[in-house]
C-alpha cells in the first residue's frame, strides 16, 4: 500500500466542523435560529452543536455531523474521480428543505438594506 493513503492527521478538531461551520454561515440564518432548526429536525442537540463550536468534541460522529448539514440543506455525496460516479449516502432525504428556504429568505430579508426615502 502506498504511502498516499496516510489520511489526515488534524492537531485540534476534525476538519468536517468548519465545513459544518461554512454550512452555517452560508444559510443566512442566525446562530440562534440555525441551532433551533437542527435541534428541531431531529439532528443533534443545541449543546452539541456548541460543543462542536468552542472545540470541546474534536471528533463529532459522522452520523450527528450528517443530521445537522441536512437539517441545513446539505446532503452528502462520493465522487469517483477517475469515472466520474457519484454515491450518495442512503439517509432518506429531509421533507423540510421548505422550511429551510423560508427560515433563509426571512433571514435575507431582515438583513436587506432598506432603500432610502424620497423627498
Amino acid at each position: 500500500m502506498s504511502k498516499e493513503l496516510t489520511g489526515y492527521r488534524f492537531l485540534d478538531k476534525d476538519p468536517s466542523v468548519d465545513t459544518y461551520r461554512e454550512a452555517l454561515r452560508k444559510s443566512g440564518l442566525s446562530e440562534d435560529e440555525a441551532l433551533q432548526l437542527i435541534n428541531d429536525l431531529g439532528g443533534p442537540t443545541i449543546h452539541t452543536l456548541r460543543q462542536w463550536d468552542k472545540g470541546k468534541t474534536r471528533k463529532p460522529q459522522h452520523l450527528s455531523m450528517a443530521y445537522a448539514m441536512m437539517a441545513l440543506g446539505y446532503h452528502e455525496q462520493w465522487v469517483n474521480h477517475d469515472t466520474g460516479d457519484v454515491l450518495r449516502s442512503k439517509f432518506k432525504d429531509f421533507p423540510v428543505s421548505a422550511r429551510v428556504i423560508n427560515l433563509q429568505d426571512a433571514a435575507l430579508k431582515r438583513s436587506a438594506p432598506r432603500k432610502a426615502a424620497k423627498g
